[in-house]
């Protein structure tokens, strides 16, 4: 019996509990602190930290936002415009280049955890070639989802390490 009144209680309170929408942005994530975790790992390895750049930071912006405009998720976009396009209209000049894109993380913690356990996207943040980097945390509707982008665009000038 008392197994009864427990299981009508749990499907009334379930009938008449409103429903939640679930939030689809990342609230929590900031450019700052993708930095700052990145630059945490560069550190344990000996490495030059990131010097954040603005012109990086806007070619990671308009990449996010193209993106969105043209519905795609991908390093070069549909029209076959590639990271380094990005890169150079922001003016920023660079011998050495690289691009990490994350989507649909809830923390700046997921993300560079991600980076780290992708060997691709690891040697992006890893490589003593960057110096430089960008980055921009946009919400918008992907594919018919909404969901936060991170691009991260990365620099360097010179050769710092055989990294």
């Amino acid at each position: 019996m008392k197994k009864v009144i427990i299981s009508i209680l749990l499907a009334l309170t379930l009938l008449f509990t409103p429903a939640v929408t679930a939030i689809s942005f990342a609230q929590d994530i900031s450019d700052t602190e993708i930095l700052r975790l990145m630059n945490e790992e560069r550190r344990k390895q000996g490495l030059v930290e990131f010097k954040l750049n603005p012109m990086l930071s806007s070619a990671a912006y308009s990449k996010a936002n193209d993106m969105f405009q043209k519905q795609y998720w991908a390093h070069n976009s549909p029209q076959g415009k590639t990271p380094w396009q990005f890169i150079s209209e922001s003016g920023y000049q660079g011998r050495f280049l690289g691009e990490n894109l994350a989507n649909g993380y809830t923390s700046p913690e997921g993300v560079v955890a991600a980076w780290m356990a992708s060997p691709g996207h690891r040697m992006n943040i890893l490589a003593g070639k960057y110096s430089d980097a960008g980055i921009s945390v946009v919400n918008g509707n992907l594919n018919g989802r909404d969901i936060t982008l991170v691009v991260s665009m990365f620099g360097g000038k010179y050769m710092f390490s055989t990294n």
